[in-house]
């Protein structure tokens, strides 16, 4: 999968979109080791691409073991992912202030959370 992640976040075949970078965080939640997961997290932020307006709560892509598993990386994947969006649909602000809550509570990258609850509140969907 990394090599199909590198041509995607370079644009081949076309440039990544939102859609599928979101759809793309459930491949990235299944991988086993944390390095694995912070490499796909960089990779990912290399595409500077937000969260698509998608019809499914985002807390379906994203456990709590997958979280514990890189708290670090997560935070930094979705502050990076929330500076590209412009838009969050309720469901999904909501689940991405639970997962802000829970990556805090892990002790994730707090520059990162900080960010993330930032964003949320910009976006209408945190508390500063």
């Amino acid at each position: 999968m990394r090599p199909h992640l590198i041509n995607r976040v370079g644009g081949l075949p076309k440039k990544l979109a939102s859609a599928e970078a979101t759809a793309l965080l459930s491949w990235v939640a299944t991988l086993p080791e944390p390095q694995d997961l912070n490499e796909a997290a960089d990779l990912l932020l290399k595409a500077k691409v937000g969260f698509a307006q998608t019809s499914h709560p985002l807390r379906v892509y994203l456990d709590e073991a997958s979280l514990a598993l890189a708290p670090d990386a997560w935070s930094r994947l979705i502050a990076g992912m929330l500076d590209h969006t412009a838009f969050l649909q309720s469901h999904t602000g909501w689940s991405v202030r639970r997962i802000a809550q829970k990556l805090a509570e892990i002790d994730g990258d707090q520059e990162a959370i900080t960010k993330i609850q930032q964003a949320l509140y910009n976006l209408g969907h945190g508390e500063r």
